[in-house]
């Protein structure tokens, strides 16, 4: 057992020194005799269940079937579930940090299940964007109620009195946490997604998380920091607007959302052109459907020999 731990603490720090993914735990991480994780470290999985339960199945769902009662469209049913999802999931979330506070607030080192990696990160990254979310529409709220009165103070040209230009940067910076906090975790690929693999084209796309994540989070600093300087002000506008494109991933920078996004657009791309466990990129197979083509194009069958769709006459459409 001994020389089992030699090997794999060699293994691991060879990894570690040359910065790159192991999916072993680390030996330096101790675990309780029972084998259980220290029971004073949170464990956000069944919270982050629990929430997409009660959001699925405790409110989508049962206003959809509500709209198919009433013989009227599931899919408007679904939208207007998901709408009041979107209201009541986060009070949920809320009441979940309140019970919880290390939900938002224990940041220590975890493992991610997907790459193996230690990271210290928020232990749930969606509980405080949702907590954010809910001080951000607060202090929206706030700006554009005793914002905006002139008995508590001079309202200016651009129509917000004192308060409301401090509720304004407050409402904005408020929401920079849950961006740093999303940053972070992107720049640990806890998801484990791949950092090179294979386009649509046959080439290799590179993709490069930790300056995903960096870019998120340098321009979350940005949207904790510029606004308080008043975004009345010219010059702070143009200077958030440069924020934003930090975030989004200014040209040649190859980071932040626009980095992010690489793999989850081939991901997307890739479901789209599946079909059958097969890329459905084929010349013959990409047919426009419209009136003229339409008997044609039912007529095209799978060939197991040739791997491709073949038109084929005599073949009739099973209904």
């Amino acid at each position: 057992m001994t020389s089992v731990r030699v090997f794999q603490n060699t293994i691991w720090k060879f990894y570690k020194h040359n910065k790159r993914d192991f999916p072993w735990r680390p030996p330096t991480l101790k675990l309780r005799k029972d084998k259980k994780l220290d029971p004073k470290t949170v464990d956000p999985r069944p919270y982050v269940r629990d929430v997409v339960k009660f959001s699925l199945e405790g409110i989508v769902l049962p206003v959809k079937h509500a709209f198919q009662k009433a013989r009227m469209s599931g899919v408007v049913g679904e939208i207007f579930g998901r709408l009041a999802s979107a209201v009541v999931t986060p009070i949920k979330m809320i009441k979940d940090i309140v019970s919880t506070p290390k939900l938002i607030g224990q940041i220590k080192g975890r493992i991610s299940e997907k790459n193996g990696v230690l990271a210290k990160l928020v232990p749930s990254n969606g509980h405080l964007l949702a907590l954010t979310g809910v001080l951000s529409g607060l202090g929206a709220i706030f700006a554009g109620t005793f914002g905006r009165m002139e008995k508590i103070s001079e309202v200016a040209e651009h129509g917000f009195n004192q308060l409301g230009r401090w509720g304004v940067s407050f409402a904005t910076s408020i929401a920079a946490l849950g961006i740093i906090s999303n940053g972070f975790e992107v720049a640990a690929n806890t998801q484990g997604l791949p950092r090179i693999f294979r386009g649509l084209d046959g080439k290799d796309v590179k993709y490069n998380p930790r300056r995903a994540g960096l870019g998120q989070v340098f321009a979350g600093i940005g949207y904790a920091v510029v606004p308080l300087f008043g975004l009345h002000k010219d010059w702070v506008a143009s200077l958030f607007d440069v924020t934003t494109g930090l975030y989004f991933g200014l040209p040649g920078t190859k980071a932040g959302v626009a980095q992010e996004e690489i793999p989850n657009s081939f991901n997307l791309a890739k479901s789209v052109l599946i079909e059958g466990q097969r890329f459905y990129t084929d010349s013959e197979v990409n047919i426009d459907i419209d009136k003229e083509y339409e008997n044609k194009a039912n007529k095209y069958v799978y060939n197991d020999k040739t791997q491709k769709y073949q038109y084929d006459p005599n073949y009739i459409m099973p209904v």
